[in-house]
């Protein structure tokens, strides 16, 4: 694993909190979950955390650019460029 780097997402969570109009749960545009794994990311770490519901993010936010960033430069890519 150290030259393989995998990542995966749950997109944006469901809600149980918002119906749209068409009476199925939106997404939840405030939070998401991911992982990383390999190519040098720390093991067992966990970064973030939303409050009780799953809701709002109440520690370690983190822009999606931010993100993409990371994992370019864990591919030796520069995001600047």
């Amino acid at each position: 694993m150290d030259k393989t780097r995998l990542r995966a997402d749950a997109g944006r969570r469901r809600s149980i909190l918002a119906w749209s109009r068409n009476r199925a749960r939106d997404h939840n545009r405030f939070a998401f979950t991911g992982w990383v794994a390999g190519g040098g990311f720390k093991r067992g770490f966990v970064h973030g955390a939303t409050d009780d519901l799953g809701f709002s993010v109440v520690s370690g936010k983190v822009h999606v650019h931010d993100l993409h960033a990371t994992l370019l430069h864990q591919l030796g890519i520069d995001h600047t460029s």
